[in-house]
């Protein structure tokens, strides 16, 4: 999504913060930051942004892929946010003051793409499928082209098995629901198709219990009174993995224990991964970063040994990094929704990926 639902009025704000994470800057000979192409701010030339530049970079050099960036990798570099706000704001960067408003086009398309451009559709259909733009009458889609491309993609296209498992640290399963009830009948404008998905058929939350197990709380979107609890890691992804193909669980992972850990990754989203079983994981999210002290998710692997105990990968290991690109996989907000088919690439590179991750392991007896 361009935005969690629940604050709505900033699809602005926050696609405005994701682009002052694809520009980047340099520091010149006489240490002045310009931007990466050595061009002054407030003039000169305007650089072309470099979507997942650092994320491309790293997993060239983890499987010799060629790069996809035009930028000199022996420069250190750094994204305007970072080196500029020093990681925080940047919801006014294209704004004229600003010297992301050499950029502002950028958010414009942007904008252009997500519009709303089905009047048609009755007032509720509406209202479910878009967000509102505070001091603006249009409407953005809820959710970003590409991700509506993967539905379509895996159960369409390839008529594949698969499972939707929603993971989010926000408040927005409740407003979201509908949503994908919708989509489940066929009635999105560019998924008019029925039974590509199940309706939401589990919603709850996952959270550590113990240093190295996990504890999910589910329940039918409509019936918080009947309650699963499911204990232990083995547990969880086994419930995971016998879901019927199409189902769509929604979990909110435990945000106030990453928050308390600093943002390290081990304590983020668990990624539960048993690489000897069929089933694949994956996991998109837009803050799966280069930082191994400051990511959203880890990788939690199942013991060669012992089957009911996983251990995290922390991404400051060779182990952990290989993750990245594999289970791990960034989306990318601004490449989400310019091209339509930037998570069917990434997915179908993770799953070549995978398989070589999966040799690496078993030859280094990493787990």
């Amino acid at each position: 999504m361009p935005a969690d639902p629940i604050k709505s009025k900033h699809v602005r704000s926050m696609l405005n913060i994701h682009l002052s994470k694809q520009a980047f800057v340099i520091e010149d000979t006489d240490g002045e930051i310009v931007w990466w192409n050595g061009s002054p701010f407030h003039r000169g030339e305007k650089p072309p942004l470099l979507p997942q530049f650092r994320y491309t970079r790293h997993i060239r050099r983890h499987y010799n892929e060629e790069p996809e960036h035009m930028c000199d990798e022996s420069v250190p570099i750094e994204d305007f946010r970072n080196a500029v706000r020093e990681g925080s704001g940047c919801d006014d960067f294209t704004d004229e003051t600003q010297p992301g408003h050499v950029y502002q086009q950028e958010l414009l398309n942007l904008m252009d793409i997500l519009e709303w451009k089905y009047p048609n559709l009755d007032e509720e259909t509406t209202r479910v499928f878009t967000l509102p733009v505070v001091d603006d009458k249009r409407r953005m889609s809820l959710f970003v082209p590409s991700f509506l491309s993967l539905i379509r993609y895996l159960a369409i296209d390839q008529e594949r098995d698969f499972v939707l498992v929603i993971r989010t640290f926000g408040s927005d399963i409740p407003r979201i629901v509908p949503a994908f009830n919708l989509i489940a009948e066929g009635k999105h404008p560019l998924l008019p198709h029925p039974d590509c998905i199940l309706p939401p058929s589990w919603v709850g939350s996952l959270s550590r219990r113990g240093r190295y197990n996990h504890r999910l709380v589910v329940h039918p979107p409509q019936d918080s009174s009947t309650t699963s609890i499911i204990e232990g890691n083995a547990e969880i992804l086994s419930f995971f993995d016998s879901l019927p193909s199409r189902s769509v669980v929604m979990i909110n992972d435990d945000y106030e224990d990453w928050k308390s850990h600093n943002w390290n990754p081990v304590f983020g989203k668990p990624m539960l991964i048993d690489l000897d079983s069929e089933c694949m994981h994956f996991l998109f999210d837009d803050n799966v970063n280069m930082n191994p002290f400051d990511s959203i998710a880890a990788v939690w692997l199942k013991d060669e040994y012992n089957a009911q105990k996983f251990v995290p990968l922390p991404l400051n290991t060779t182990a952990g990094l290989a993750t990245i690109g594999t289970v791990l996989l960034q989306a990318n907000l601004f490449k989400s929704i310019t091209d339509e088919n930037a998570f069917i690439d990434e997915l179908q590179r993770a799953e070549l990926r995978y398989k070589t991750l999966k040799e690496r392991m078993h030859q280094a007896k990493s787990f």
